[in-house]
């Protein structure tokens, strides 16, 4: 009899040992759980940090243009010192305008034209402007050169704007690529305050600017005035 209850006090001791362990067992799986979706949320957190409701970033610049440039290309753009007017709500700024005199603000590399000297008269045409994906088209004539913009995006707020764009052309006779920013803002005569810089992305053509070669340029009065 007493090794019978002995037995039987030593398996019920075993079951709540067992009860006891898959208790343990399962609050650590809803601990792991909970942890795994705290993480989730954090990422989420962050993602809505980096990419808000409204289409644009803690920068103002949309997920099209984070593609196209890259934080270093958007890192030297900056050092150039072209002002970038973030935003969602860019006015309509479509039409022509002529830049002159163009003048060389800065550039980072040694070119044969320093900071002050004018460079070709240059016009350029946005048209196509689609606020709804803040897309917007562009193309751009000097002496010697005609460029599109490929994957040309707006970004801005009220009247002032930035657009980027990617650019292939032709310079005497040989392919140029750069990745382009134009900024500014429209008035009822043009764009005041029209700088615009560039990056090259161009390898194999003597005669231009070389890869991650860039410049700022400015017009020279404060207005590109509208020509069409």
């Amino acid at each position: 009899m007493n090794s019978i209850s002995e037995n039987q006090e030593k398996s019920k001791r075993t079951s709540v040992k067992f009860s006891f362990q898959s208790i343990l067992m399962l609050m650590a799986a809803i601990m792991m759980a909970f942890a795994t979706l705290t993480s989730c949320d954090e990422d989420d957190e962050n993602e809505d940090d980096n990419e808000i409701s409204n289409g644009v970033d803690k920068d103002g610049l949309t997920k099209e243009i984070r593609n196209i440039v890259s934080d270093d290309f958007l890192k030297q753009l900056k050092d150039l010192g072209i002002e970038i007017n973030g935003g969602n709500n860019p006015s309509n700024i479509e039409g022509s305008y002529l830049v002159s005199p163009d003048v060389l603000v800065k550039s980072n590399f040694d070119y044969q034209i320093k900071p002050g000297d004018i460079v070709a008269d240059r016009e350029f045409t946005f048209y196509e402007q689609n606020n709804t994906n803040l897309t917007i088209m562009v193309d751009a004539t000097d002496i010697g050169s005609y460029e599109t913009g490929l994957g040309s995006f707006i970004v801005g707020s009220g009247n002032k704007f930035t657009i980027f764009y990617k650019s292939e052309g032709t310079f005497n006779g040989l392919p140029f690529s750069s990745i382009n920013v134009i900024s500014g803002e429209i008035t009822t005569s043009g764009i005041k305050n029209w700088h615009n810089a560039l990056i090259s992305t161009t390898s194999g053509n003597p005669y231009s600017l070389q890869y991650g070669q860039g410049c700022l340029y400015k017009d020279g009065d404060g207005l590109a005035e509208r020509s069409k």
